[in-house]
């Protein structure tokens, strides 16, 4: 179990439930490509999506997204969080590079016009799946870079070559292009 740090009025911390309407494999890359543009969109900053369901700013995880199905109910809850600031109190985790979107506690709190935004966004993209990979692909993470996948059989090491129409990680390695729809990636040493 990964440590979650969640200090008060810091970050954005949301959960979203509903039936989806859309493959399931697209709501994670929906939810990533939401948000980058709702981060953008208010605060000027650009981030990369880290497959599957992290973003980054500058190489360092700044969001983290989680789809959970509940399949007796045909629903989706979409778990997001987003470090918006750090405070002295909290620290942030240290398993991996993190940092926030902005380097001090702003005047007025961003986060219900971010939450409306990535909902908004959201919905969009749910309207018009289509347009889901098309845009990730563009604000992916790591194209061209050699990674290992963790949480699979056997961990895999390659080069992130793309991503399928279904949000999968298209993996080349010395076996030829494997497509990866499960597990967590870190550059390669």
């Amino acid at each position: 179990v990964k440590p979650f740090a969640s200090p008060a009025d810091a970050g954005l911390y949301l959960s979203y439930a509903f039936h989806p309407q859309i493959s399931r494999a697209l709501i994670t890359p929906a939810a990533g490509v939401a948000l980058q543009q709702a981060i953008e969109t208010q605060f000027g900053i650009v981030t990369a999506i880290k497959w599957v369901n992290d973003l980054q700013k500058n190489g360092q995880k700044v969001a983290g997204i989680l789809a959970e199905a509940l399949l007796e109910q045909n629903a989706v809850v979409l778990g997001v969080g987003v470090d918006i600031f750090s405070t002295p109190t909290a620290p942030l985790p240290t398993d991996q590079p993190i940092t926030t979107l902005l380097a001090e506690k702003p005047g007025s709190d961003p986060r219900p016009e971010l939450a409306g935004r990535f909902l908004t966004n959201l919905m969009r993209l749910f309207a018009n799946p289509d347009t889901i990979m098309p845009i990730y692909r563009k604000k992916a993470a790591w194209i061209g870079r050699q990674i290992t996948v963790s949480g699979t059989q056997n961990p895999l090491t390659g080069i992130i070559s793309g991503f399928d129409d279904n949000g999968a990680l298209l993996l080349k390695t010395a076996q030829g292009t494997m497509v990866v729809t499960t597990g967590t990636i870190r550059l390669a040493n």
